[in-house]
């Protein structure tokens, strides 16, 4: 039995994509200074997330109030976190930071 093929009375879609301007990360984040408080910063924390009970091991340091915001590099302003935290209190375009900076429970999987 040969299968039949109806004519598509459906419209083509527009499948063109917005295209968004390229993220560029401020520079001092590629200074030998940030790398080396980064380093630092790891080191205090054991290379370990911060947010409570994470036990992943940490990938970004993270200022907890935003230089935007007037938080500072000192290292009391910065804390250790692995990717799901830090996309957890990611900042948006407008300087705010997802669920207020503050972390959702943490569930191991």
């Amino acid at each position: 039995m040969a299968l039949r093929t109806m004519p598509s009375r459906l419209k083509a879609a527009d499948l063109s994509i917005a295209k968004l301007p390229p993220k560029t990360a401020d520079p001092r984040y590629r200074t030998t200074d940030w790398d080396a408080l980064r380093q630092v910063i790891f080191g205090r924390d054991g290379h370990q997330c911060t947010a409570p009970g994470c036990p992943a091991r940490a990938v970004v340091v993270d200022h907890v109030v935003s230089p935007r915001n007037g938080g500072s590099d000192d290292p009391a302003n910065l804390r250790s976190l692995c990717r799901t935290h830090d996309n957890q209190v990611k900042e948006g375009l407008d300087g705010t930071r997802r669920g207020d900076g503050r972390f959702s429970r943490f569930n191991a999987s």
